[in-house]
């Protein structure tokens, strides 16, 4: 039987690969799906990874910065899809 941070890890393994493929697939497509996987991968980084995100925020926040820039405008895109598909 597996210890319990050795389950955590490998569903964080697993929810971070589902991710890099929805998010690769969906780049060009307005659907919200890499969106909410990114917001699970990052819940799950700081929910697990405590001390590796505090490291991580110390010496390379600007990478961090951009991925969240880029999560705001995916979301913003996605918001104005929505909102104005019958306009379009």
């Amino acid at each position: 039987m597996l210890p319990v941070y050795d389950v955590d890890r490998i569903v964080f393994a697993s929810s971070l690969a589902i991710h890099i493929i929805i998010a690769s697939i969906t780049i060009g497509m307005p659907f919200a799906i890499g969106t909410s996987s990114g917001t699970i991968v990052a819940v799950e980084m700081y929910a697990l990874f405590p001390k590796f995100m505090q490291i991580v925020s110390n010496t390379a926040i600007i990478s961090l910065y951009i991925e969240i820039l880029a999560f705001f405008m995916e979301s913003l895109f996605v918001v104005i899809y929505f909102y104005s598909f019958k306009k379009i």
